[in-house]
């Protein structure tokens, strides 16, 4: 069965409040000031028998407001980050997003997705600046997830924290 990875996003051009405000409450709460800017994308992991046509019409008419958001569907809206925490629900623990989605794409398409097929939201922070992975673990720690209910991931960009890193993303 595919999996489809829709990431959803204030547009490039607009202001991302939430980041704006999460950012000041780093500096703020945690006195560090690497980040030179963060945005937040949430993420929708659909694991479904879908064509393409399906994925997009969901996008254009579920999951973004086309005025506000923009969105990729199997690739990444930012990619020139230099880390992007990836947040989610560990297994046991109900997404409620994740079930919502599912039933509005079960809605919009007029049918059920079937026993096997599932949709989990996640959020993605990404972060630009001058800081390490130790330092994303650690913010995210203090801010961004509960550990009793979430798990985390931390990609590293195309700059990461290591000299001469290639890009790309890679589970940790």
């Amino acid at each position: 069965m595919p999996v489809f990875r829709i990431e959803v996003a204030p547009k490039k051009s607009r202001p991302d409040l939430l980041g704006l405000g999460i950012l000041g409450e780093i500096c703020s709460d945690l006195s560090f000031f690497g980040i030179e800017q963060l945005r937040t994308a949430s993420l929708f992991e659909i694991n479904a028998n879908l064509g393409d046509e399906a994925i997009m019409g969901l996008c254009g008419n579920l999951f973004v407001d086309p005025i506000t958001d923009e969105f990729s569907v199997n690739s990444h809206l930012f990619e020139d980050f230099d880390f992007c925490l990836e947040v989610g629900f560990l297994s046991g623990v109900t997404d409620n997003v994740g079930l919502t989605a599912k039933r509005g794409i079960e809605d919009f398409l007029g049918k059920k997705l079937g026993e096997a097929a599932s949709v989990k939201s996640k959020k993605l922070y990404f972060f630009w600046g001058k800081l390490f992975e130790e330092n994303v673990r650690e913010i995210a720690v203090q801010k961004l997830f509960n550990s009793l209910i979430e798990e985390i991931r931390v990609h590293r960009g195309k700059k990461g924290d290591l000299p001469g890193f290639a890009g790309g993303w890679e589970n940790k």
